[in-house]
């Protein structure tokens, strides 16, 4: 966390902050998109309903296939802003695949309206100042320019990928999500993988 202070320019990155609190995203809000919004307001058969969701919207980047790809959607201009406006995720893919279905981002037999197709969908989060919380699971979000927390939600971060960094055995099993493989000088980094020269620390869940 000293190190993401640093980043960021805190004004005092060495000095741990005392507190924490949820914080509204600093995304442009806009009118929304009536094909997004047809999926979380309620309104269409089968969708989904966001409860108390904002009368704006927002832009956010979430995935649309299964290998992460990204697309453009609409959310409540509240998403996350508090614990409750967070574990809803009608734009992810990953939240909203059903079996055997082919999918689509519209109310219907290819779309799971409860949007907890993965066990993380649900998990509540919300954003917050890194440079004033004290939370150890902060992470930066590749869906808006912000931070969030699922501490903060008294919620674990199931979400997150693991980084996958040590440099012995019983360091890189310590980390949730890794594991130690020796005698490898492959280098790769593109999905999450940590490569050393002579071993390497891989992770092995996914995560957006």
């Amino acid at each position: 966390m000293a190190s993401m202070r640093t980043l960021m320019k805190c004004a005092n990155p060495a000095t741990v902050p005392t507190g924490c609190k949820c914080t509204p995203n600093k995304e442009t809000q806009a009118t929304c998109g009536a094909t997004y919004k047809a999926v979380w307001d309620g309104v269409a058969t089968g969708a989904g309903t966001w409860k108390d969701a904002a009368a704006k919207c927002i832009k956010v980047t979430p995935d649309k296939q299964m290998d992460w790809a990204k697309h453009d959607f609409h959310y409540p201009a509240n998403y996350a802003n508090t614990c409750d406006q967070a574990g809803k995720e009608p734009g992810s893919y990953h939240c909203t695949w059903i079996k055997e279905q082919n999918h689509t981002f519209a109310p219907g037999v290819g779309y799971n309206s409860k949007w907890n197709s993965e066990a993380w969908c649900s998990d509540q989060f919300c954003w917050v100042d890194p440079c004033a919380c004290d939370k150890l699971d902060i992470a930066k979000s590749s869906w808006l320019d912000g931070y969030y927390s699922y501490s903060m939600c008294n919620a674990t971060d199931k979400y997150t990928p693991a980084t996958c960094d040590g440099t012995d055995t019983t360091k890189c099993v310590a980390i949730t999500g890794c594991k130690w493989i020796e005698g490898t000088t492959t280098s790769a980094d593109a999905s999450g993988v940590k490569i050393g020269i002579m071993s390497a620390l891989v992770l092995l869940s996914l995560a957006k």
